[in-house]
């Protein structure tokens, strides 16, 4: 493959940092909003190569991702329908990262490098990830994942509007402590919510909400991803965990239970939760492992993990109304009745 030619931001802040996210020590050239790690070794390097010419590759649906192994090293692409790529190259050991982008704001990789980069360097590396969020209250987290549109992110921002810390958005790093118990890992001090939730839930109302991205192309395409029509001021934003009663909780917590989610039902008022038996738990855990579809990910090990979660971990799947007026109510209710 030819090699594009590169070109670094004259608004590009270079550092030089030791960043934690995900139980990883990173050493970036990149700014990320991450605590600052002490002396160690580092687990990985991230360097931020620039700007490349904008491709005549072209998405019909968007947005969408490719994931290649070219040599001994892997490759994660992302494209969208302007003409946009976000390129991440892989060290084979998952150790060493490089970012290249076409988009002209440098910003707009830093949703894609704290997100599905990081959580595809662990999985290189051999870390079993769930996708879900992690919420922390009394020293103990709680793990929400589910099918698509169930309310994963509405429910997470009404927690945390609750008094929940964040404590990691979307990418759920799970490891066992000496006695073999599942610690949930942190991840970055943000949670995407959808402006239009915040007049629901009152502690969120008139919060500063942050884009993920800054182009006015990526924008689109964020907005599109989302199935919003509307502007893209209703597109998907970052929310800080400065903004939240319980702030950022920012180190590992042992998982007390994890919550799936399913469709959304018009017929209920309250949320129905039932608890899983073993079997029905390892299955829906299995369908939520980070990147199943697309990461290559040996299955035989992600069963093994989600049999380890089953069967030490209550798993309670859930149906939320279909109503957001309901929501502060329904996250009181999930509280009380797992973790009360």
């Amino acid at each position: 493959m030819k090699k594009l030619s590169t070109h670094i931001p004259a608004d590009f802040p270079s550092v030089d940092e030791l960043y934690s996210i995900y139980g990883k020590r990173v050493r970036s050239n990149y700014p990320m909003p991450l605590p600052q790690a002490g002396d160690g070794l580092v687990d990985l390097t991230i360097r931020y190569d620039g700007i490349v010419p904008k491709t005549e590759d072209r998405s019909p649906n968007t947005m969408y991702r490719t994931w290649q192994k070219e040599g001994k090293s892997w490759h994660l692409r992302i494209y969208n329908q302007y003409g946009h790529t976000n390129e991440f190259s892989f060290s084979g050991d998952g150790t060493d990262i490089r970012a290249t982008q076409s988009w002209p704001e440098w910003r707009d990789t830093l949703f894609n490098l704290m997100n599905v980069v990081m959580a595809s360097a662990a999985s290189i590396q051999g870390d079993n990830i769930l996708h879900a969020s992690s919420l922390v209250r009394h020293d103990k987290a709680l793990l929400i994942t589910g099918i698509s549109g169930a309310g994963k992110s509405s429910l997470s921002a009404a927690f945390a509007a609750n008094g929940f810390s964040v404590h990691s958005d979307d990418i759920a790093l799970i490891q066992n402590d000496n006695d073999g118990n599942p610690v949930v890992m942190p991840g970055y001090p943000r949670i995407k919510v959808k402006p239009g939730i915040t007049k629901y839930v009152e502690n969120l109302n008139g919060a500063n909400l942050i884009p993920l991205t800054v182009d006015s192309d990526a924008l689109r395409a964020v907005e599109k991803l989302n199935g919003l029509n509307q502007g893209i001021e209703d597109a998907e934003k970052w929310l800080t965990a400065g903004e939240l009663p319980g702030g950022f909780y920012d180190s590992p917590a042992p998982v007390h239970a994890i919550l799936i989610l399913d469709e959304r039902r018009e017929d209920i008022s309250v949320p129905v939760v039932t608890e899983m038996k073993n079997a029905q738990a390892v299955m829906g855990l299995v369908e939520h492992i980070y990147g199943r579809e697309w990461l290559n990910l040996p299955g035989q090990k992600s069963l093994e993990f989600c049999i380890q979660l089953a069967s030490r971990l209550p798993v309670y799947r859930v149906n939320l109304p279909d109503n957001l007026h309901l929501l502060p109510a329904s996250a009181d209710l999930l509280y009380r009745e797992i973790m009360g």
